[in-house]
């Protein structure tokens, strides 16, 4: 089983707090205790973990910045379609996850999507 792991973006102090869910308690619950902190309203968008690592063994998360490794003008944001999971817009992340190095997000490095 995959871990259940998320991170949401603190528009108070412009990063990411990463989390797990703890049993028990779902994404339905207002808040979630992690580290110290709750995150309610201040962290309204949350981003899973794919299960997937880029080829550097970096995770791969909703809202990350790919980069092809054979294609390196060629970005995408990983999202999420309830149709075939995480996807790049253009099928399964799955099918593409050692071809792939996360060079951002949406939130710090918007500029780095291409098409």
């Amino acid at each position: 089983m995959r871990d259940l792991k998320f991170r949401a973006w603190d528009k108070r102090n412009n990063r990411f707090v990463y989390f797990q869910l703890f049993e028990g308690i779902n994404s339905h619950t207002p808040e979630i205790y992690s580290k110290g902190k709750y995150l309610n309203d201040d962290f309204k968008e949350w981003q899973q973990f794919t299960g997937l690592k880029d080829k550097n063994g970096k995770e791969i998360y909703e809202g990350g910045i790919v980069r092809f490794f054979n294609e390196p003008e060629t970005t995408r944001e990983v999202s999420w379609s309830n149709a075939i999971g995480f996807t790049l817009g253009t099928g399964s992340i799955g099918l593409y996850a050692g071809e792939l190095e996360v060079i951002g997000n949406i939130y710090e490095n918007p500029e780095l999507l291409t098409n």
